[in-house]
């Protein structure tokens, strides 16, 4: 059996349909019952959302020497290198093709 929340995860499902299925006895203004039903839908969304940013600060505390020869680095494509070598990114975080 699904709870109201994951039934209204779908798409195809809205706030106003669950409220008539589960004969809520609270009205909401319209506003509110549209922002319950962004947020329940987009949860996950913004979950992902949040993991990718702690990644990137992870990245961004890694310091990359100015001294390193990017043309030197084994793996990395000739495009790639090029970038680095003209961009020169003081961290990970900055650095063209990162995070991916």
């Amino acid at each position: 059996m699904s709870s109201l929340e994951e039934l209204l995860r779908r798409p195809e499902v809205s706030y106003e349909a669950i409220r008539n299925l589960n004969h809520a006895s609270r009205d909401l203004r319209q506003n509110e019952s549209k922002q319950i039903e962004i947020e329940i839908k987009y949860a996950h969304f913004v979950q992902r959302q949040l993991k990718e940013i702690e990644k990137f600060k992870d990245l961004e505390k890694i310091r990359i020497p100015d001294t390193i020869e990017y043309s030197k680095i084994c793996g990395l494509s000739n495009e790639i290198k090029e970038k680095l070598k003209s961009y020169r990114p003081l961290s990970l975080g900055q650095a063209p093709g990162f995070p991916e």
